[in-house]
Order: C-alpha cells, then structure tokens, then sequence
C-alpha cells in the first residue's frame, strides 16, 4: 500500500512594504492614490452579489447532477450547449420578485458602504441593457429589466458606492472567450483578442458609461486571460471613462491594480497597503439551496472586526435566489450583524489596524484624529473575573468605556501596560464586545511581537501565532492542550475525496535586535511516516518527518537553519504545494536556537 505523506512548508519571507507601488494611474503619486482610496478604506465592509441565470438551477440540469459546488459554474461543469443554456436557463430567467431598494436597504442596515454586483460572469449572460451582444436580461427574459440600472439608482438613494464584477477573461457564450480545458460547443469557437476587442471593451464600456459613477471594477480569473498586454491596454483606456474607480488586481496577471484579494482565504497578515477579502456564507457564491454548508452570523462578524483589525475589508457575498429574493440564511446573517454595526460601527469605520501584534482575548483596531486616540478591543473571550489586562500600552489613559453600556469602568497603568477593572460579569454581546480606550497624547505602544528569551532561543506557539485559514473547507486550525500544553488542532484535509492541502497557515512575526542564524527544531505528533518539510528563506531546504506513532505523542525533530535579519521577521509554516498530499499533523511549537 502507497504510503500517505503530507507536507509542510516553512518559509521565512522578511516582508518589505512597497508604499511606491502604482495604482490604476501611472502617474498619479502616493497622496493622490491615497485621496482616491479614501472612502474605500473609511468603508471596511461590502456586499459582494452573485446572481444570475445560473440562479435558477440547483445544481442540476436534465437530470445530472453538477459535481463542483459552484452554482455559477453549472454551465461549464456540465457541458451545456449554448443553444439549450440560452433556451432553458437564460429564458426561464425571470425574478419577479426583485426590489432593488429592498437589496441595498439590506446592505445599507447592515452597515455596508459599498455593493459589488455581477454584471456578467462566466457564461457570458450580461444583466444590464447592452447593444454590444444581445444576450442580456433585457433582450432574452421574460423580465426585460435592467438590473444594473435599477441597483446604481438604489445605491445613489441609500448613499452607498456602486461597483461591478465583470468576467472579462472566461466566457461560455461568445465566440473567442476563454473556457477551461476546451470548448464544448462550436459556437465557442472564434478569435480571443477579437473578443476581447469587441465584447469586453464594448461591454464595460457600457458600464461605464451609462451607470453615474461606478466607484469599483471587480475583474475575474487573471491567469485565464490570453492576450496580457491587450488587456493591459483595453483596461488603461477604460479608466479614463471613470476618473476616480478603483481597480482590483485581476484584469490580467500583469495588470496595474489598487488593491490585493484574498478570496476564500481569510488572511492572518497583510504585506500591502489596500486589502479586500471576499468571502461566501455557504460554499457557492451563487444561489444553490443543496449547498446548506452556511457559516453562523457569529463567525461573519469575528470576520469582519478581524479583517478591520489587520486594515483590510471585508466583502461578505450574497447569492439571492432565482425569484429576486434573499436567502433567509443570508438575512438573518445580515440583521445579526446590523445589529451590532448599529451600536458598534464607529469601531469599524476610518479605522486602522491594531496597535498590538496579537491579544490573547482578541483583537483590536485604532483610530487616530486632531491628537486623540482611540483603541478599539474587539473582545471575543470576556474575562470571568471582570479584569482585563492589555499588554503594551504606556500611556496614561484619557478614558475607558464600553460601546453601548453605561457602566463605570476603571483602568489603571502597569508594569506592562494597563489594567481594565470593574467589568460587567456578563461579556455585553455573545460574540463580540468593544471597550474603547481614548489617549490624549503621542501613542507610546509596544506592538508585542515575539522576541529572543534570555538564553537566544525563540519559542514559537499557537498563542503566539496569526492564522490564515480558508474556512469554505470546514477545516480551521484551532488551540488544543495536551498535558497543559498549546498544539494546534484539526489542521488537516479536509476535502472530500483528495489528500490535497487546504492552505492553512500560521504566521510569527519575530524582532531581533540583529541579525544571525538560528537552528530550528520542530515538535509535532503524528501517525503518518514520510511528511515532507519545506523551509524556505533565500535556501531552501526539504526534510522528512518520522512517524510519531500517534497524535498524542508530540516529538522534536530538526528541521535546519534560518537566518533572521535586524528587525521584524515574518515566519510562516503551512502545507504544501496544491498537489502535494496531506495527512492530519499536530504542531505544537517551533524552537529557534541562537548559533
């Protein structure tokens, strides 16, 4: 029997903030990018919405079965010909029951400041009014309604920016788009700068021009695009229509871009200056009621006030159904946490990242204004004994309260920072409760990263780590104790019929003083013999784990050297590579000892 072996991989990226990186304007300077930023780093927090013809299956078609978990993709998982996807999904299209006001009074409630709707995905169906292609809601449906239209409005109603997702690399329909692996359909067949040239100019074009202002382009599948340079130079003319919009990082791989995403994967770190994370509440982004994989309306928000305290946003996706409704899933999410932005949303927005490395009650956000301060905790585990110590601050406090109580609380300065007292016994929400520290004067913080002990050593544990975790695989890494303990736990495959890696990682940002090399001992517990090392930092290095003979049974094994440089080091220790295999380790802490 073939042995199982997964795969770690440890690699030491000094990170280097590039503050000169251009936007979607070659010659706009750091300050203008920054103005044009603005509202959408004041904002945080997002709808993202996908719908569309596909909405109306349920991943299936003609008695198959879709076998991805992608709603939206049911056309190209099961080979439907254009003619009868055209015929039997694009004309039985027709959401009756469709309000744009009520959409972004959704979003609006919620404490939402921007909606990113698709305007035409993978299977080339436009949803606006269009005399570049004919396939379109207004000219194929029973519903003949221009939903981009209908939504812009709403959104110059309810205050909110208006942004389009537009796939300009795949699509099924036209001839020239890109379809993975191979066409199916002859009609595909056709010349991909042509399409390019005429469908996807033609049609943002439209977009752009025809819609007020669109704040934001969402752009898909980069790698997918054929002709870069043409895409390049079609996206560059197209700005020029919306002199403020912001660009996201996909019209091609070497496109210009303002922000970076992360889809699917909610980071632990942050290496740039705008950050978005877009994020499914079930496995789809479409509507598909088999997918019932919802995640609670207590993550969501964790997501969201972890996302604002690494400086990043959060753009939650919606996938109403096919009459023009929201999912009930989705609405509940929405009024739980509207209700929380609604007494905590000055946390949230035009704030900064947090001050702090990492809290072990939870996280943090900053705002800073005229010389004031205020530290937002967002705190996820309520102390029992009504105190809280916060590590790090050596300012004298100006005041301390609790967002939405009117209880006296007190504070008081220590060795190491500052201690909250006189807390309710009852954490104020479930899930998330925000005390509010105010400081009249400079900030004087120490961030806490992980530093050398006395001895030169470095200890590097779950508590003392940040995770990057993709919580569509159900699979989140968590803290567990063996004999008193910390290891992380459940870091393992978790999709179904692979041995794939999930992309997990954990990250340590360490300060040394300066530089030299470190040896690097790894203790872990596993039952699998022959799971691969990678460390990587300018060499790189692959080593073989031994089997040790259970979960439970934590052994050291060396791993080899790093070298750290003067400063802040990030560390990071994830699976391997997407092809690599992957079996369940427990890792309970990285050792790094001075040579």
């Amino acid at each position: 029997m073939k042995k199982l072996r997964f795969v770690i991989v440890l690699m030491l990226v000094c990170i280097h903030y590039n503050f000169g990186q251009t936007g979607a304007y070659e010659k706009e300077t750091k300050a203008e990018k920054a103005a044009r930023m603005q509202w959408y780093t004041d904002a945080r927090f997002g709808m993202f919405i996908h719908w569309g013809a596909y909405s109306v299956l349920d991943g299936e078609y003609k008695g198959k079965k879709q076998k991805g978990a992608l709603g939206e993709w049911i056309m190209f998982n099961l080979k439907i010909p254009v003619k009868d996807y055209k015929k039997d999904v694009v004309g039985n299209f027709n959401p009756t029951e469709f309000d744009a006001d009520t959409w972004v009074k959704y979003a609006h409630d919620t404490g939402m400041k921007y909606i990113v709707m698709t305007t035409k995905h993978h299977d080339g169906f436009a949803l606006f009014q269009s005399e570049t292609s004919d396939y379109n809601i207004v000219a194929q449906t029973p519903f003949k309604r221009d939903v981009i239209k209908e939504l812009s409005d709403a959104c110059k109603k309810y205050g909110l920016k208006f942004g389009v997702y537009y796939s300009q690399a795949q699509d099924w329909y036209h001839p020239g788009g890109f379809t993975p692996k191979k066409r199916w359909d002859n009609q595909q067949e056709g010349d991909y700068d042509t399409y390019f040239k005429t469908i996807v100019k033609g049609h943002v074009t439209e977009l752009f021009s025809n819609y007020g202002e669109i704040s934001l382009i969402w752009w898909d599948s980069a790698r997918k695009v054929q002709n870069k340079e043409l895409a390049n130079e079609i996206g560059r003319e197209l700005v020029k229509l919306q002199p403020n919009i912001i660009v996201n990082p996909r019209l091609s791989p070497t496109s210009q871009k303002d922000f970076q995403t992360f889809e699917q994967v909610i980071p632990g770190i942050l290496t740039e200056d705008y950050n978005e994370l877009c994020l499914t509440q079930n496995r789809s982004w479409s509507y598909k009621p088999s997918d019932t994989n919802w995640k609670e309306p207590a993550f969501l928000l964790k997501t969201l006030t972890h996302m604002v305290s690494i400086g990043g946003n959060f753009l939650f996706n919606v996938g109403p159904k096919p009459d023009g409704t929201f999912p009930q899933q989705a609405i509940e999410a929405l009024q739980y946490i509207g209700d929380w932005m609604e007494v905590h949303n000055e946390a949230i927005y035009q704030t900064k990242a947090s001050p702090f490395y990492k809290l072990p009650f939870g996280e943090a956000a900053l705002k800073s204004e005229n010389g004031q301060h205020s530290i937002y905790l967002f705190v996820y585990e309520w102390p029992k004994d009504g105190t809280l110590d916060v590590l790090g601050i050596k300012n004298n406090i100006a005041s301390v309260s609790i967002l939405g109580q009117k209880n006296t609380i007190s504070v008081t300065n220590t060795a190491n920072g500052i201690r909250i007292s006189d807390l309710p016994k009852k954490a104020p929400h479930e899930a998330v409760s925000v005390i509010k520290i105010q400081i009249s004067e400079s900030l004087q913080i120490d961030e806490g990263y992980v530093k050398p002990n006395l001895d030169n050593t470095i200890q590097l544990t779950p508590l003392n780590a940040l995770l990057t975790i993709k919580p569509q695989y159900d699979c989140i890494p968590f803290v567990a104790y063996h004999n008193d303990e910390p290891y992380f736990a459940n870091w393992k495959n978790c999709i179904p019929t692979t041995k794939k890696n999930t992309g997990n990682k954990a990250h340590w940002k360490i300060e040394v003083a300066k530089k030299g090399r470190y040896k690097v001992n790894l203790r872990y517990a596993t039952k699998v013999a022959g799971n691969i090392i990678t460390l990587k930092n300018k060499q790189r290095l692959h080593v073989k784990l031994p089997n040790t003979n259970g979960l439970t049974n934590f052994q050291s094994f060396e791993l080899g050297e790093i070298e750290l440089t003067k400063g802040i080091n990030t560390l990071t220790l994830t699976g391997g590579k997407k092809n690599e295999l992957w079996d369940e380790i427990q890792i309970q802490s990285l050792e790094l000892i001075k040579l």
